[in-house]
C-alpha cells in the first residue's frame, strides 16, 4: 500500500481570516485521499516514530513520506516567530501572519522568538500551548509576565537571551530571584536583562549567589540594566578582577542614590587608575557619570 506526500501547501499558508479556510480546506483536501497504512513493524513502533522525531528534518522525511505521520503528529515546523501587535512566524524564509487561536496544527520552532509587546503582558503565554517543540536559540520578550515552566519551554536550548522588563513568577505566583532564573538556563552564552520598574529580582546577596552559579563565567556577554542600588558593586567588582572571559556592562537606573552614585565612582576611579589591569574591565553608566570616565572604560572593556 503506497504513501503519498503532504502538498507543501499546507506548510505555507497564510493564517489570516480569509486564509485561514484556504489553509483547513486544502489540509482537508489533502486528507480526503488518506486511509490506514499497513506498516511491516509494530503500531506501537510506528507511534512512538511518529511522536518523537529526532529534529526538523528527519519530521519533514517523515510527513513528505507519508500523510500518516502528519495526521499523527500535525506540526508546522518554523525558523522564526515574532509578535508586535499580531504573531508571525517564518515559513521557508516567508514571513506569514497566523492566528494563533485557529491554528490547526502545533509550532516546532528551530531558530528564534522575539516578542516585542507594550500593554499586552501576557501574550507570550498565549503561544506556550501551541508549541510542540522549541530549539529556539535566541529568545527576546519585553514587558511580559510569564511562569518560570512556561518560560523554560521557550529557552531551555537559547544561547542568547533578552529579557527586558520581564517578570517570571514562580508556581505559587511569587517573583522568581534573578540568580534563580539565570541559574535555569544552562545553555546561556549572552544574557541581556533590563529590571522591572514595578518589582526588583535581585537583594543585598544576589551577587553572592549569583557568582556561586558555574555557568555564570562562561558567559561571553552579561548586560544589566536598570539596575538599583542594592546591586553589591564592590561584590562584583571583586569577581570581574577573577573573570578574565566575560565582557560586563551595567546601566544603573535612574532612581539611584547619590551615595550609591559615590561608590561606584569609587570603582571606576580604581580600575582607571591601573592603566593596564590582568583582567577585563566592565562597563558602567549611570545619570551623572563623568562621560570621559565613561567612554575610557567601555575602550578597556573591548580591547581586552
Amino acid at each position: 500500500m503506497s504513501c503519498t506526500t503532504i502538498p507543501s501547501k499546507i506548510m505555507a499558508k497564510k493564517s489570516t481570516t480569509e486564509e485561514s479556510k484556504n489553509f483547513l480546506s486544502n489540509r482537508n483536501r489533502a486528507f480526503e485521499s488518506f486511509h490506514r497504512q499497513s506498516f511491516p513493524f509494530r503500531n506501537s513502533i510506528i507511534r512512538y516514530i511518529s511522536k518523537n522525531p529526532a529534529s526538523p528534518k528527519i519530521y519533514q522525511k517523515l510527513i513528505k513520506s507519508c500523510k500518516y505521520f502528519f495526521v499523527e503528529n500535525p506540526v508546522l515546523l518554523t525558523t522564526k516567530l515574532r509578535y508586535n501587535f499580531k504573531w508571525k512566524a517564518e515559513f521557508n524564509g516567508i514571513r506569514k501572519e497566523v492566528k494563533i487561536d485557529n491554528l490547526p496544527c502545533k509550532l516546532w520552532i528551530t531558530s528564534d522568538i522575539f516578542v516585542l509587546a507594550f500593554s499586552e503582558k501576557t501574550v507570550v503565554s498565549s503561544i506556550v500551548s501551541k508549541i510542540y517543540r522549541c530549539d529556539s536559540e535566541s529568545l527576546t520578550l519585553q514587558r511580559q509576565t510569564i511562569s518560570s515552566d512556561e518560560l523554560l519551554i521557550l529557552s531551555s536550548n537559547v544561547l542568547a537571551l533578552c529579557l527586558v522588563e520581564v517578570i517570571v513568577t514562580n508556581r505559587n505566583g511569587s517573583i522568581l530571584v534573578f540568580e534563580k532564573l539565570f541559574n535555569a538556563h544552562t545553555k546561556v552564552m549572552a544574557f541581556q536583562f533590563t529590571f522591572p520598574s514595578s518589582t526588583s529580582t535581585i537583594n543585598a546577596k544576589t551577587v553572592k549567589e549569583l557568582i556561586k552559579i558555574p555557568h555564570f563565567k562562561n558567559l561571553n556577554k552579561f548586560s544589566f540594566w536598570k539596575v538599583p542600588d542594592i546591586f553589591d558593586i564592590e561584590g562584583f567588582y571583586a569577581y570581574t578582577k577573577k573573570n578574565k572571559h566575560t565582557r560586563f556592562r551595567l546601566y544603573f537606573a535612574d532612581t539611584i542614590s547619590e551615595g550609591y552614585k559615590k561608590r561606584l565612582n569609587t570603582v571606576i576611579d580604581e580600575i582607571l587608575e591601573a592603566k593596564d589591569p590582568n583582567y577585563r574591565p566592565f562597563s558602567i553608566h549611570f545619570n551623572g557619570i563623568n562621560s570621559e570616565k565613561e567612554a575610557q572604560l567601555r575602550n578597556m572593556s573591548v580591547k581586552i
